[in-house]
């Protein structure tokens, strides 16, 4: 879902992504968790249990674009966005929150009266992480699970720890004087170096259609 308002020279964006589906590699499926506990005797055991969940993610955004230059068929748009996201497994490894300021620019260029082609690119500058730590808990006698992992697993991070790039693509075509109806391809690139190293890309196509009140 996203809402966005448009001046003559500026563009004010909210977008609201979900998405949830298997958390398994298509080929590598058959996937178990090793770890060591300890016997009633005090000698160590090996214990395994097998990784097979759901993941849910969000994305929230918030940008507001300034027009650079001049024209009519090709636009150009560079400014500020604030976006929170959100990656959730079941099983909690891989769980993450960012709260992050991030440089947006985009592209636009009309293809006729009915057609306009559009492309955007994001990179953050600064970012609040929440993760769990290299033991995958946050534990506290007293305050809740979701309150430590606030607490103790949140840093201020920079490009150099934490990159979440994305790209995206995307064409919408006229069918009404108010309404539109396109497709959107985007390509959203995650790394997140330390305590356990997070990787992960994302390709998606989207279709969407707008109403302009």
């Amino acid at each position: 879902m996203f809402y966005q308002s448009r001046r003559e020279r500026s563009i004010f964006s909210v977008d609201l992504m979900l998405a949830t589906g298997e958390y398994a590699s298509r080929y590598l499926g058959n996937r178990w968790l090793y770890y060591h506990t300890y016997n009633i005797d005090g000698s160590v055991a090996t214990d395994s249990s097998f990784i097979a969940s759901r993941i849910l993610t969000g994305l929230l955004e918030i940008s507001y674009l300034k027009k650079a230059g001049k024209g009519t068929n090709f636009r150009w748009f560079i400014g500020p966005a604030l976006k929170d996201l959100m990656v959730f497994p079941e099983n909690n490894i891989g769980l993450l929150n960012s709260l992050g300021l991030y440089v947006s620019v985009s592209a636009e260029k009309n293809l006729g009266e009915r057609f306009c082609l559009g492309t955007g690119l994001s990179l953050p500058l600064l970012s609040l992480n929440s993760r769990l730590p290299w033991h995958n808990t946050a534990t506290d006698p007293i305050k809740s699970e979701i309150t430590t992992f606030f607490k103790k697993g949140t840093r201020l991070v920079s490009l150099n720890q934490f990159q979440l790039v994305q790209f995206t693509l995307d064409g919408f075509y006229k069918v009404a004087p108010r309404w539109t109806i396109g497709a959107e391809y985007s390509f959203l690139w995650l790394r997140v170096p330390y305590y356990q190293p997070m990787k992960s890309a994302v390709n998606s196509v989207l279709f969407k259609t707008t109403y302009t009140f």
